[in-house]
């Protein structure tokens, strides 16, 4: 009795300043995701194998330690520091994998040592589809990396210019991922930086639509986004013998994804203009485009893609909305999942586009009720509309 209970007082002192041994086993387990059936066994092992199992855990974290290169922003900066045509794909791919694999302070010193600039100089230069999935896909890490990013990318004009040329990309994953990130910076907490960022890509999307022949900034946003002309688009893509009809070809979820985005950044831009008379000229613009009319085709489409969801019901055999929501992406996307998770991927998606247009309308009421409030208007001159404008000069 007396060794027995010398021993486990020697324990009991030799551990008061740190865990017992089976509390190290336990918190390696922890570690490991070991099941709590599989536990029993392992702390009723002897202490020789305990300790072995702890000493040969820590060697291997080690190992782990010492074999992942710690990676240079200022290094990977002064790669892209070269004639872009010197710049290849695998160089563009290491680089998203190499951000990915390290902490926030990698991608930050590479923006303080001047790599944003140097990519989107890249970015620019290069512009073939390939290059430009990546480099917009390179963007979306750097955020994912650290929470300073989209400040970063706020106030460089380089960065905001990049971007917004994306989103007329005649490659639709460039389109899709170009215009999530624009969502992104102006959707930040800061407000002052929001409307810094909604500013900028004003400014942006309307050089970006000059560069093209456009006078209507909304031209390159606007013209992209399938379910504002699915008629047509469909037309289209049947007489040219494409199935290719969803703008979305990079998540698989459905060309609704990208008019979802499209509207958020509309509405945000819109809303952060400082008076009433700005964000009419700004409506006025998209009217120009027939915006009302197309939005009156958008939810049709929905309405039928949901009316089309209901009925279908939780069948595995019954075929694809055949409106602008599907295509190629799309058919593989519903290989991969079952006919019920697709339907709900495809309802979120219409149902938060609903919430967007219902936003862009109660915004627009909101400053038609300001305007005859000032006598601006009456409810026969409606100045947000070429028409209306036309009529009172």
């Amino acid at each position: 009795i007396m060794p027995l209970f010398g021993r486990g007082k020697k324990e009991k002192q030799a551990t008061a300043s740190g865990p017992s041994l089976d509390e190290q086993i336990i918190q390696l387990m922890d570690q490991l995701n070991i099941p709590k059936s599989g536990r029993g066994g392992i702390l009723k092992m002897p202490d020789a194998q305990k300790q072995a199992m702890i000493i040969s855990y820590q060697q291997k974290l080690k190992q782990d330690a010492t074999s992942k290169k710690k990676e240079s922003g200022k290094a990977w900066s002064q790669k892209f520091n070269d004639d872009p045509k010197n710049i290849k794909t695998d160089q563009l791919k290491e680089f998203d994998v190499v951000i990915k694999d390290n902490a926030g302070s990698f991608v930050e010193e590479f923006i303080q040592e001047l790599g944003l600039k140097r990519l989107c100089r890249i970015a620019r230069e290069i512009t073939n589809p390939v290059s430009d999935q990546l480099i917009m896909t390179i963007f979306k890490s750097m955020i994912d990396a650290s929470s300073t990013v989209p400040r970063d990318l706020i106030h460089d004009d380089l960065a905001v210019t990049t971007i917004v040329s994306k989103v007329d990309s005649d490659d639709n994953r460039v389109r899709e991922l170009a215009i999530k990130l624009l969502v992104t910076l102006v959707i930040v907490e800061d407000d002052d930086l929001s409307l810094l960022a909604s500013s900028k890509i004003m400014a942006s999307l309307l050089d970006s639509a000059r560069q093209r022949g456009y006078r209507n900034r909304w031209k390159t946003v606007y013209g992209v986004v399938a379910g504002f002309c699915a008629t047509e688009r469909i037309q289209k893509s049947l007489e040219d013998g494409d199935e290719r009809i969803s703008v979305n070809e990079i998540s698989g979820a459905g060309s609704y994804e990208y008019d979802n985005y499209a509207f958020t950044l509309i509405n945000f831009v819109i809303s952060g203009l400082e008076t009433v008379e700005e964000r009419t000229d700004e409506r006025r613009l998209l009217n120009a485009l027939k915006f009302d009319d197309a939005i009156k085709r958008l939810q049709k489409n929905i309405d039928e893609t949901m009316r089309l969801m209901n009925h279908a019901g939780d069948s595995p055999s019954t075929p694809g909305v055949a409106t602008a929501t599907t295509g190629a992406s799309l058919k593989g996307r519903q290989r991969r999942m079952s006919n019920h998770q697709f339907q709900m991927i495809q309802f979120q998606y219409c149902q938060s586009l609903i919430n967007q247009i219902a936003a862009y309308h109660r915004l627009r009421e909101e400053d038609l009720a300001e305007l005859r409030e000032q006598g601006i208007i009456d409810d026969e001159n409606d100045l947000s509309s070429p028409n209306g404008l036309f009529k009172v000069v």
